[in-house]
C-alpha cells in the first residue's frame, strides 16, 4: 500500500493537468461565445473553430476572437 503513494509519476501528472486545462479552456471559449454579442456570421465561424479544433482554436479565439468582440461593441456604440 505505502508503494502506491511512493510511486508517483510527474510526467502523468503534467499530462492530466494539461488535459483538465484544455478542457477548461474549451468549455470556457464555447460558453464565452454564446453569450457573447458577435454577428451571427462570426459567432457561427467561432464556434466551429472551437468545436472542430479543441485546443488550437480555443487559442486562437482569445487571441484573435476576443479583439473581434471588442470592435463589436465599440462599433455598436
Amino acid at each position: 500500500m505505502d508503494e502506491l503513494f511512493t510511486d508517483f509519476s510527474y510526467k502523468l501528472f503534467v499530462w492530466q493537468l494539461l488535459i483538465l486545462v484544455s478542457i477548461g479552456l474549451y468549455m470556457y471559449c464555447l460558453v464565452d461565445i454564446i453569450k457573447s454579442a458577435f454577428s451571427q456570421k462570426t459567432k457561427v465561424f467561432w464556434f466551429f473553430v472551437v468545436l472542430l479544433v479543441p485546443f488550437l482554436g480555443s487559442v486562437l479565439y482569445l487571441l484573435k476572437g476576443t479583439k473581434q468582440k471588442k470592435l463589436n461593441k465599440k462599433s455598436l456604440s
